[in-house]
């Protein structure tokens, strides 16, 4: 399967070549400028000039775009024969703690025997595969691995009892707990504020003044554009005021900005 999509893909290149080379005679018996614009901006230089001289250039344009929209798909698909899909998923559950050692090691040599059997490989490159499946087995098996692959031992590589495999296990876990561990000191927010994808610096997620209406109730930090900082809930945004409740002993007042005057707010953390 692989092999014939990397035939297809060598013979749409070879035709969208054609058609593009039949495109630049089009286009420098317009001008020289046409031609030299297809030669150095395509394909952005290429679409408009067919549709600007859609009745000379519509063939060789049609061919060309169906050739590279084809090759897409068939880069997609050899993406997909060769496991890649498979290995983003397989990442993904992976940092998700999905996975646990005999799944990854099962998956890894799933992989392997897809690219063997693909046809894209030389026999040099296929031994170097079954040396890998070799090494992902000595994992799951520490005495075979002394029997398969001894010299990994001689070397003063690592054994079979720490094989990449293993390593790869290890590092995943300690990313995993460096994260949760990270995760665990950010400032926490608001339901409605961890929606937002919003800069956050010292416990304070800054809003751009045009998200400021989903973000009535919540406590922040207004900043006025002569560098008056005023603390305390954002009440309301109308008619181009906003309004800043202060909540003091003894009682609350508002402090009301127009929203020309507003250089900054920061939502605070809970």
């Amino acid at each position: 399967m692989g092999g014939f999509l990397v035939l297809l893909l060598n013979v749409l290149a070879l035709v969208a070549a054609v058609a593009h080379i039949w495109l630049l005679v089009h286009a420098f018996r317009k001008s020289a400028g046409w031609g030299l614009a297809l030669l150095f901006l395509s394909p952005f230089s290429t679409v408009i000039f067919a549709v600007k001289n859609w009745h000379e250039s519509r063939k060789p344009f049609l061919i060309w775009a169906g050739s590279a929209v084809a090759a897409v798909f068939c880069l997609v698909g050899l993406f997909g024969a060769l496991g890649g899909f498979g290995m983003v998923k397989m990442a993904s559950q992976m940092n998700a703690g999905e996975l646990d050692e005999a799944q990854t090691r099962q998956f890894m040599t799933d992989t392997l025997d897809k690219w063997e059997d693909s046809g894209l490989v030389d026999e040099e490159d296929r031994e170097g595969i079954r040396e890998m499946k070799k090494l992902i087995q000595a994992g799951a098996d520490p005495q075979a691995g002394a029997d398969t692959i001894p010299a990994f031992r001689s070397e003063g590589r690592p054994s079979a009892a720490t094989s990449p495999v293993d390593s790869l296990a290890a590092s995943v876990s300690r990313l995993q707990s460096q994260m949760s561990s990270d995760w665990s000191a950010m400032p926490t927010f608001s339901e409605n504020a961890r929606r937002y994808r919003f800069p956050v610096r010292n416990g304070y997620m800054t809003v751009p003044l045009r998200h400021a209406d989903d973000f009535v109730g919540e406590k922040v930090t207004v900043t006025a554009a002569d560098g008056v900082e005023h603390r305390g809930t954002l009440a309301s945004i109308r008619g181009g005021t906003l309004t800043v409740e202060k909540y003091l002993r003894s009682g609350t007042f508002a402090v009301l900005l127009p929203t020309g005057d507003v250089r900054k707010i920061e939502v605070a953390a809970q």
